[in-house]
């Protein structure tokens, strides 16, 4: 009950800022309700990384349809297509709280600091 309490919140807070990038699907208007089942921390550092396909698919089970992130230090810049990003190249991400939304942009989504390091807190869900 508490973690689904804490999930509401999360979500609600993250509706009330804007997702970013258009390559993202839109993460409203899904079918069923929305289980997380996995979570990690990533930080972000000079060198473009992904999300860690064994958490967030192990064994090739089914993959996330959303991943609910959050920031924390520095700015990132990010694809969802599997371009590399650079420090300077790919869309800027500055608010705390964002969406990456559709399998596709998770399994090809890629973030580079843009000055210093940042850390990832993503939640994935289904």
């Amino acid at each position: 009950m508490k973690r689904w309490l804490l999930v509401s919140i999360f979500f609600l807070l993250a509706l009330s800022f804007p997702t970013t990038g258009s390559a993202q699907g839109l993460c409203s208007g899904l079918p069923h309700p929305v289980i997380c089942y996995a979570h990690e921390t990533l930080t972000v550092s000079n060198t473009a990384v992904p999300f860690t396909a064994s958490v967030y698919a192990p064994g090739g089970k089914q993959g996330p349809e959303i991943a609910a992130v959050t920031l924390e230090g520095d700015n990132i810049r990010v694809w969802y297509d599997g371009g590399v990003p650079t420090s300077t190249v790919g869309q800027l991400i500055q608010q705390p709280v964002f969406w990456v939304c559709g399998g596709d942009s998770i399994r090809k989504f890629l973030a580079i600091r843009q000055t210093t390091d940042a850390t990832l807190n993503i939640e994935y869900c289904r």
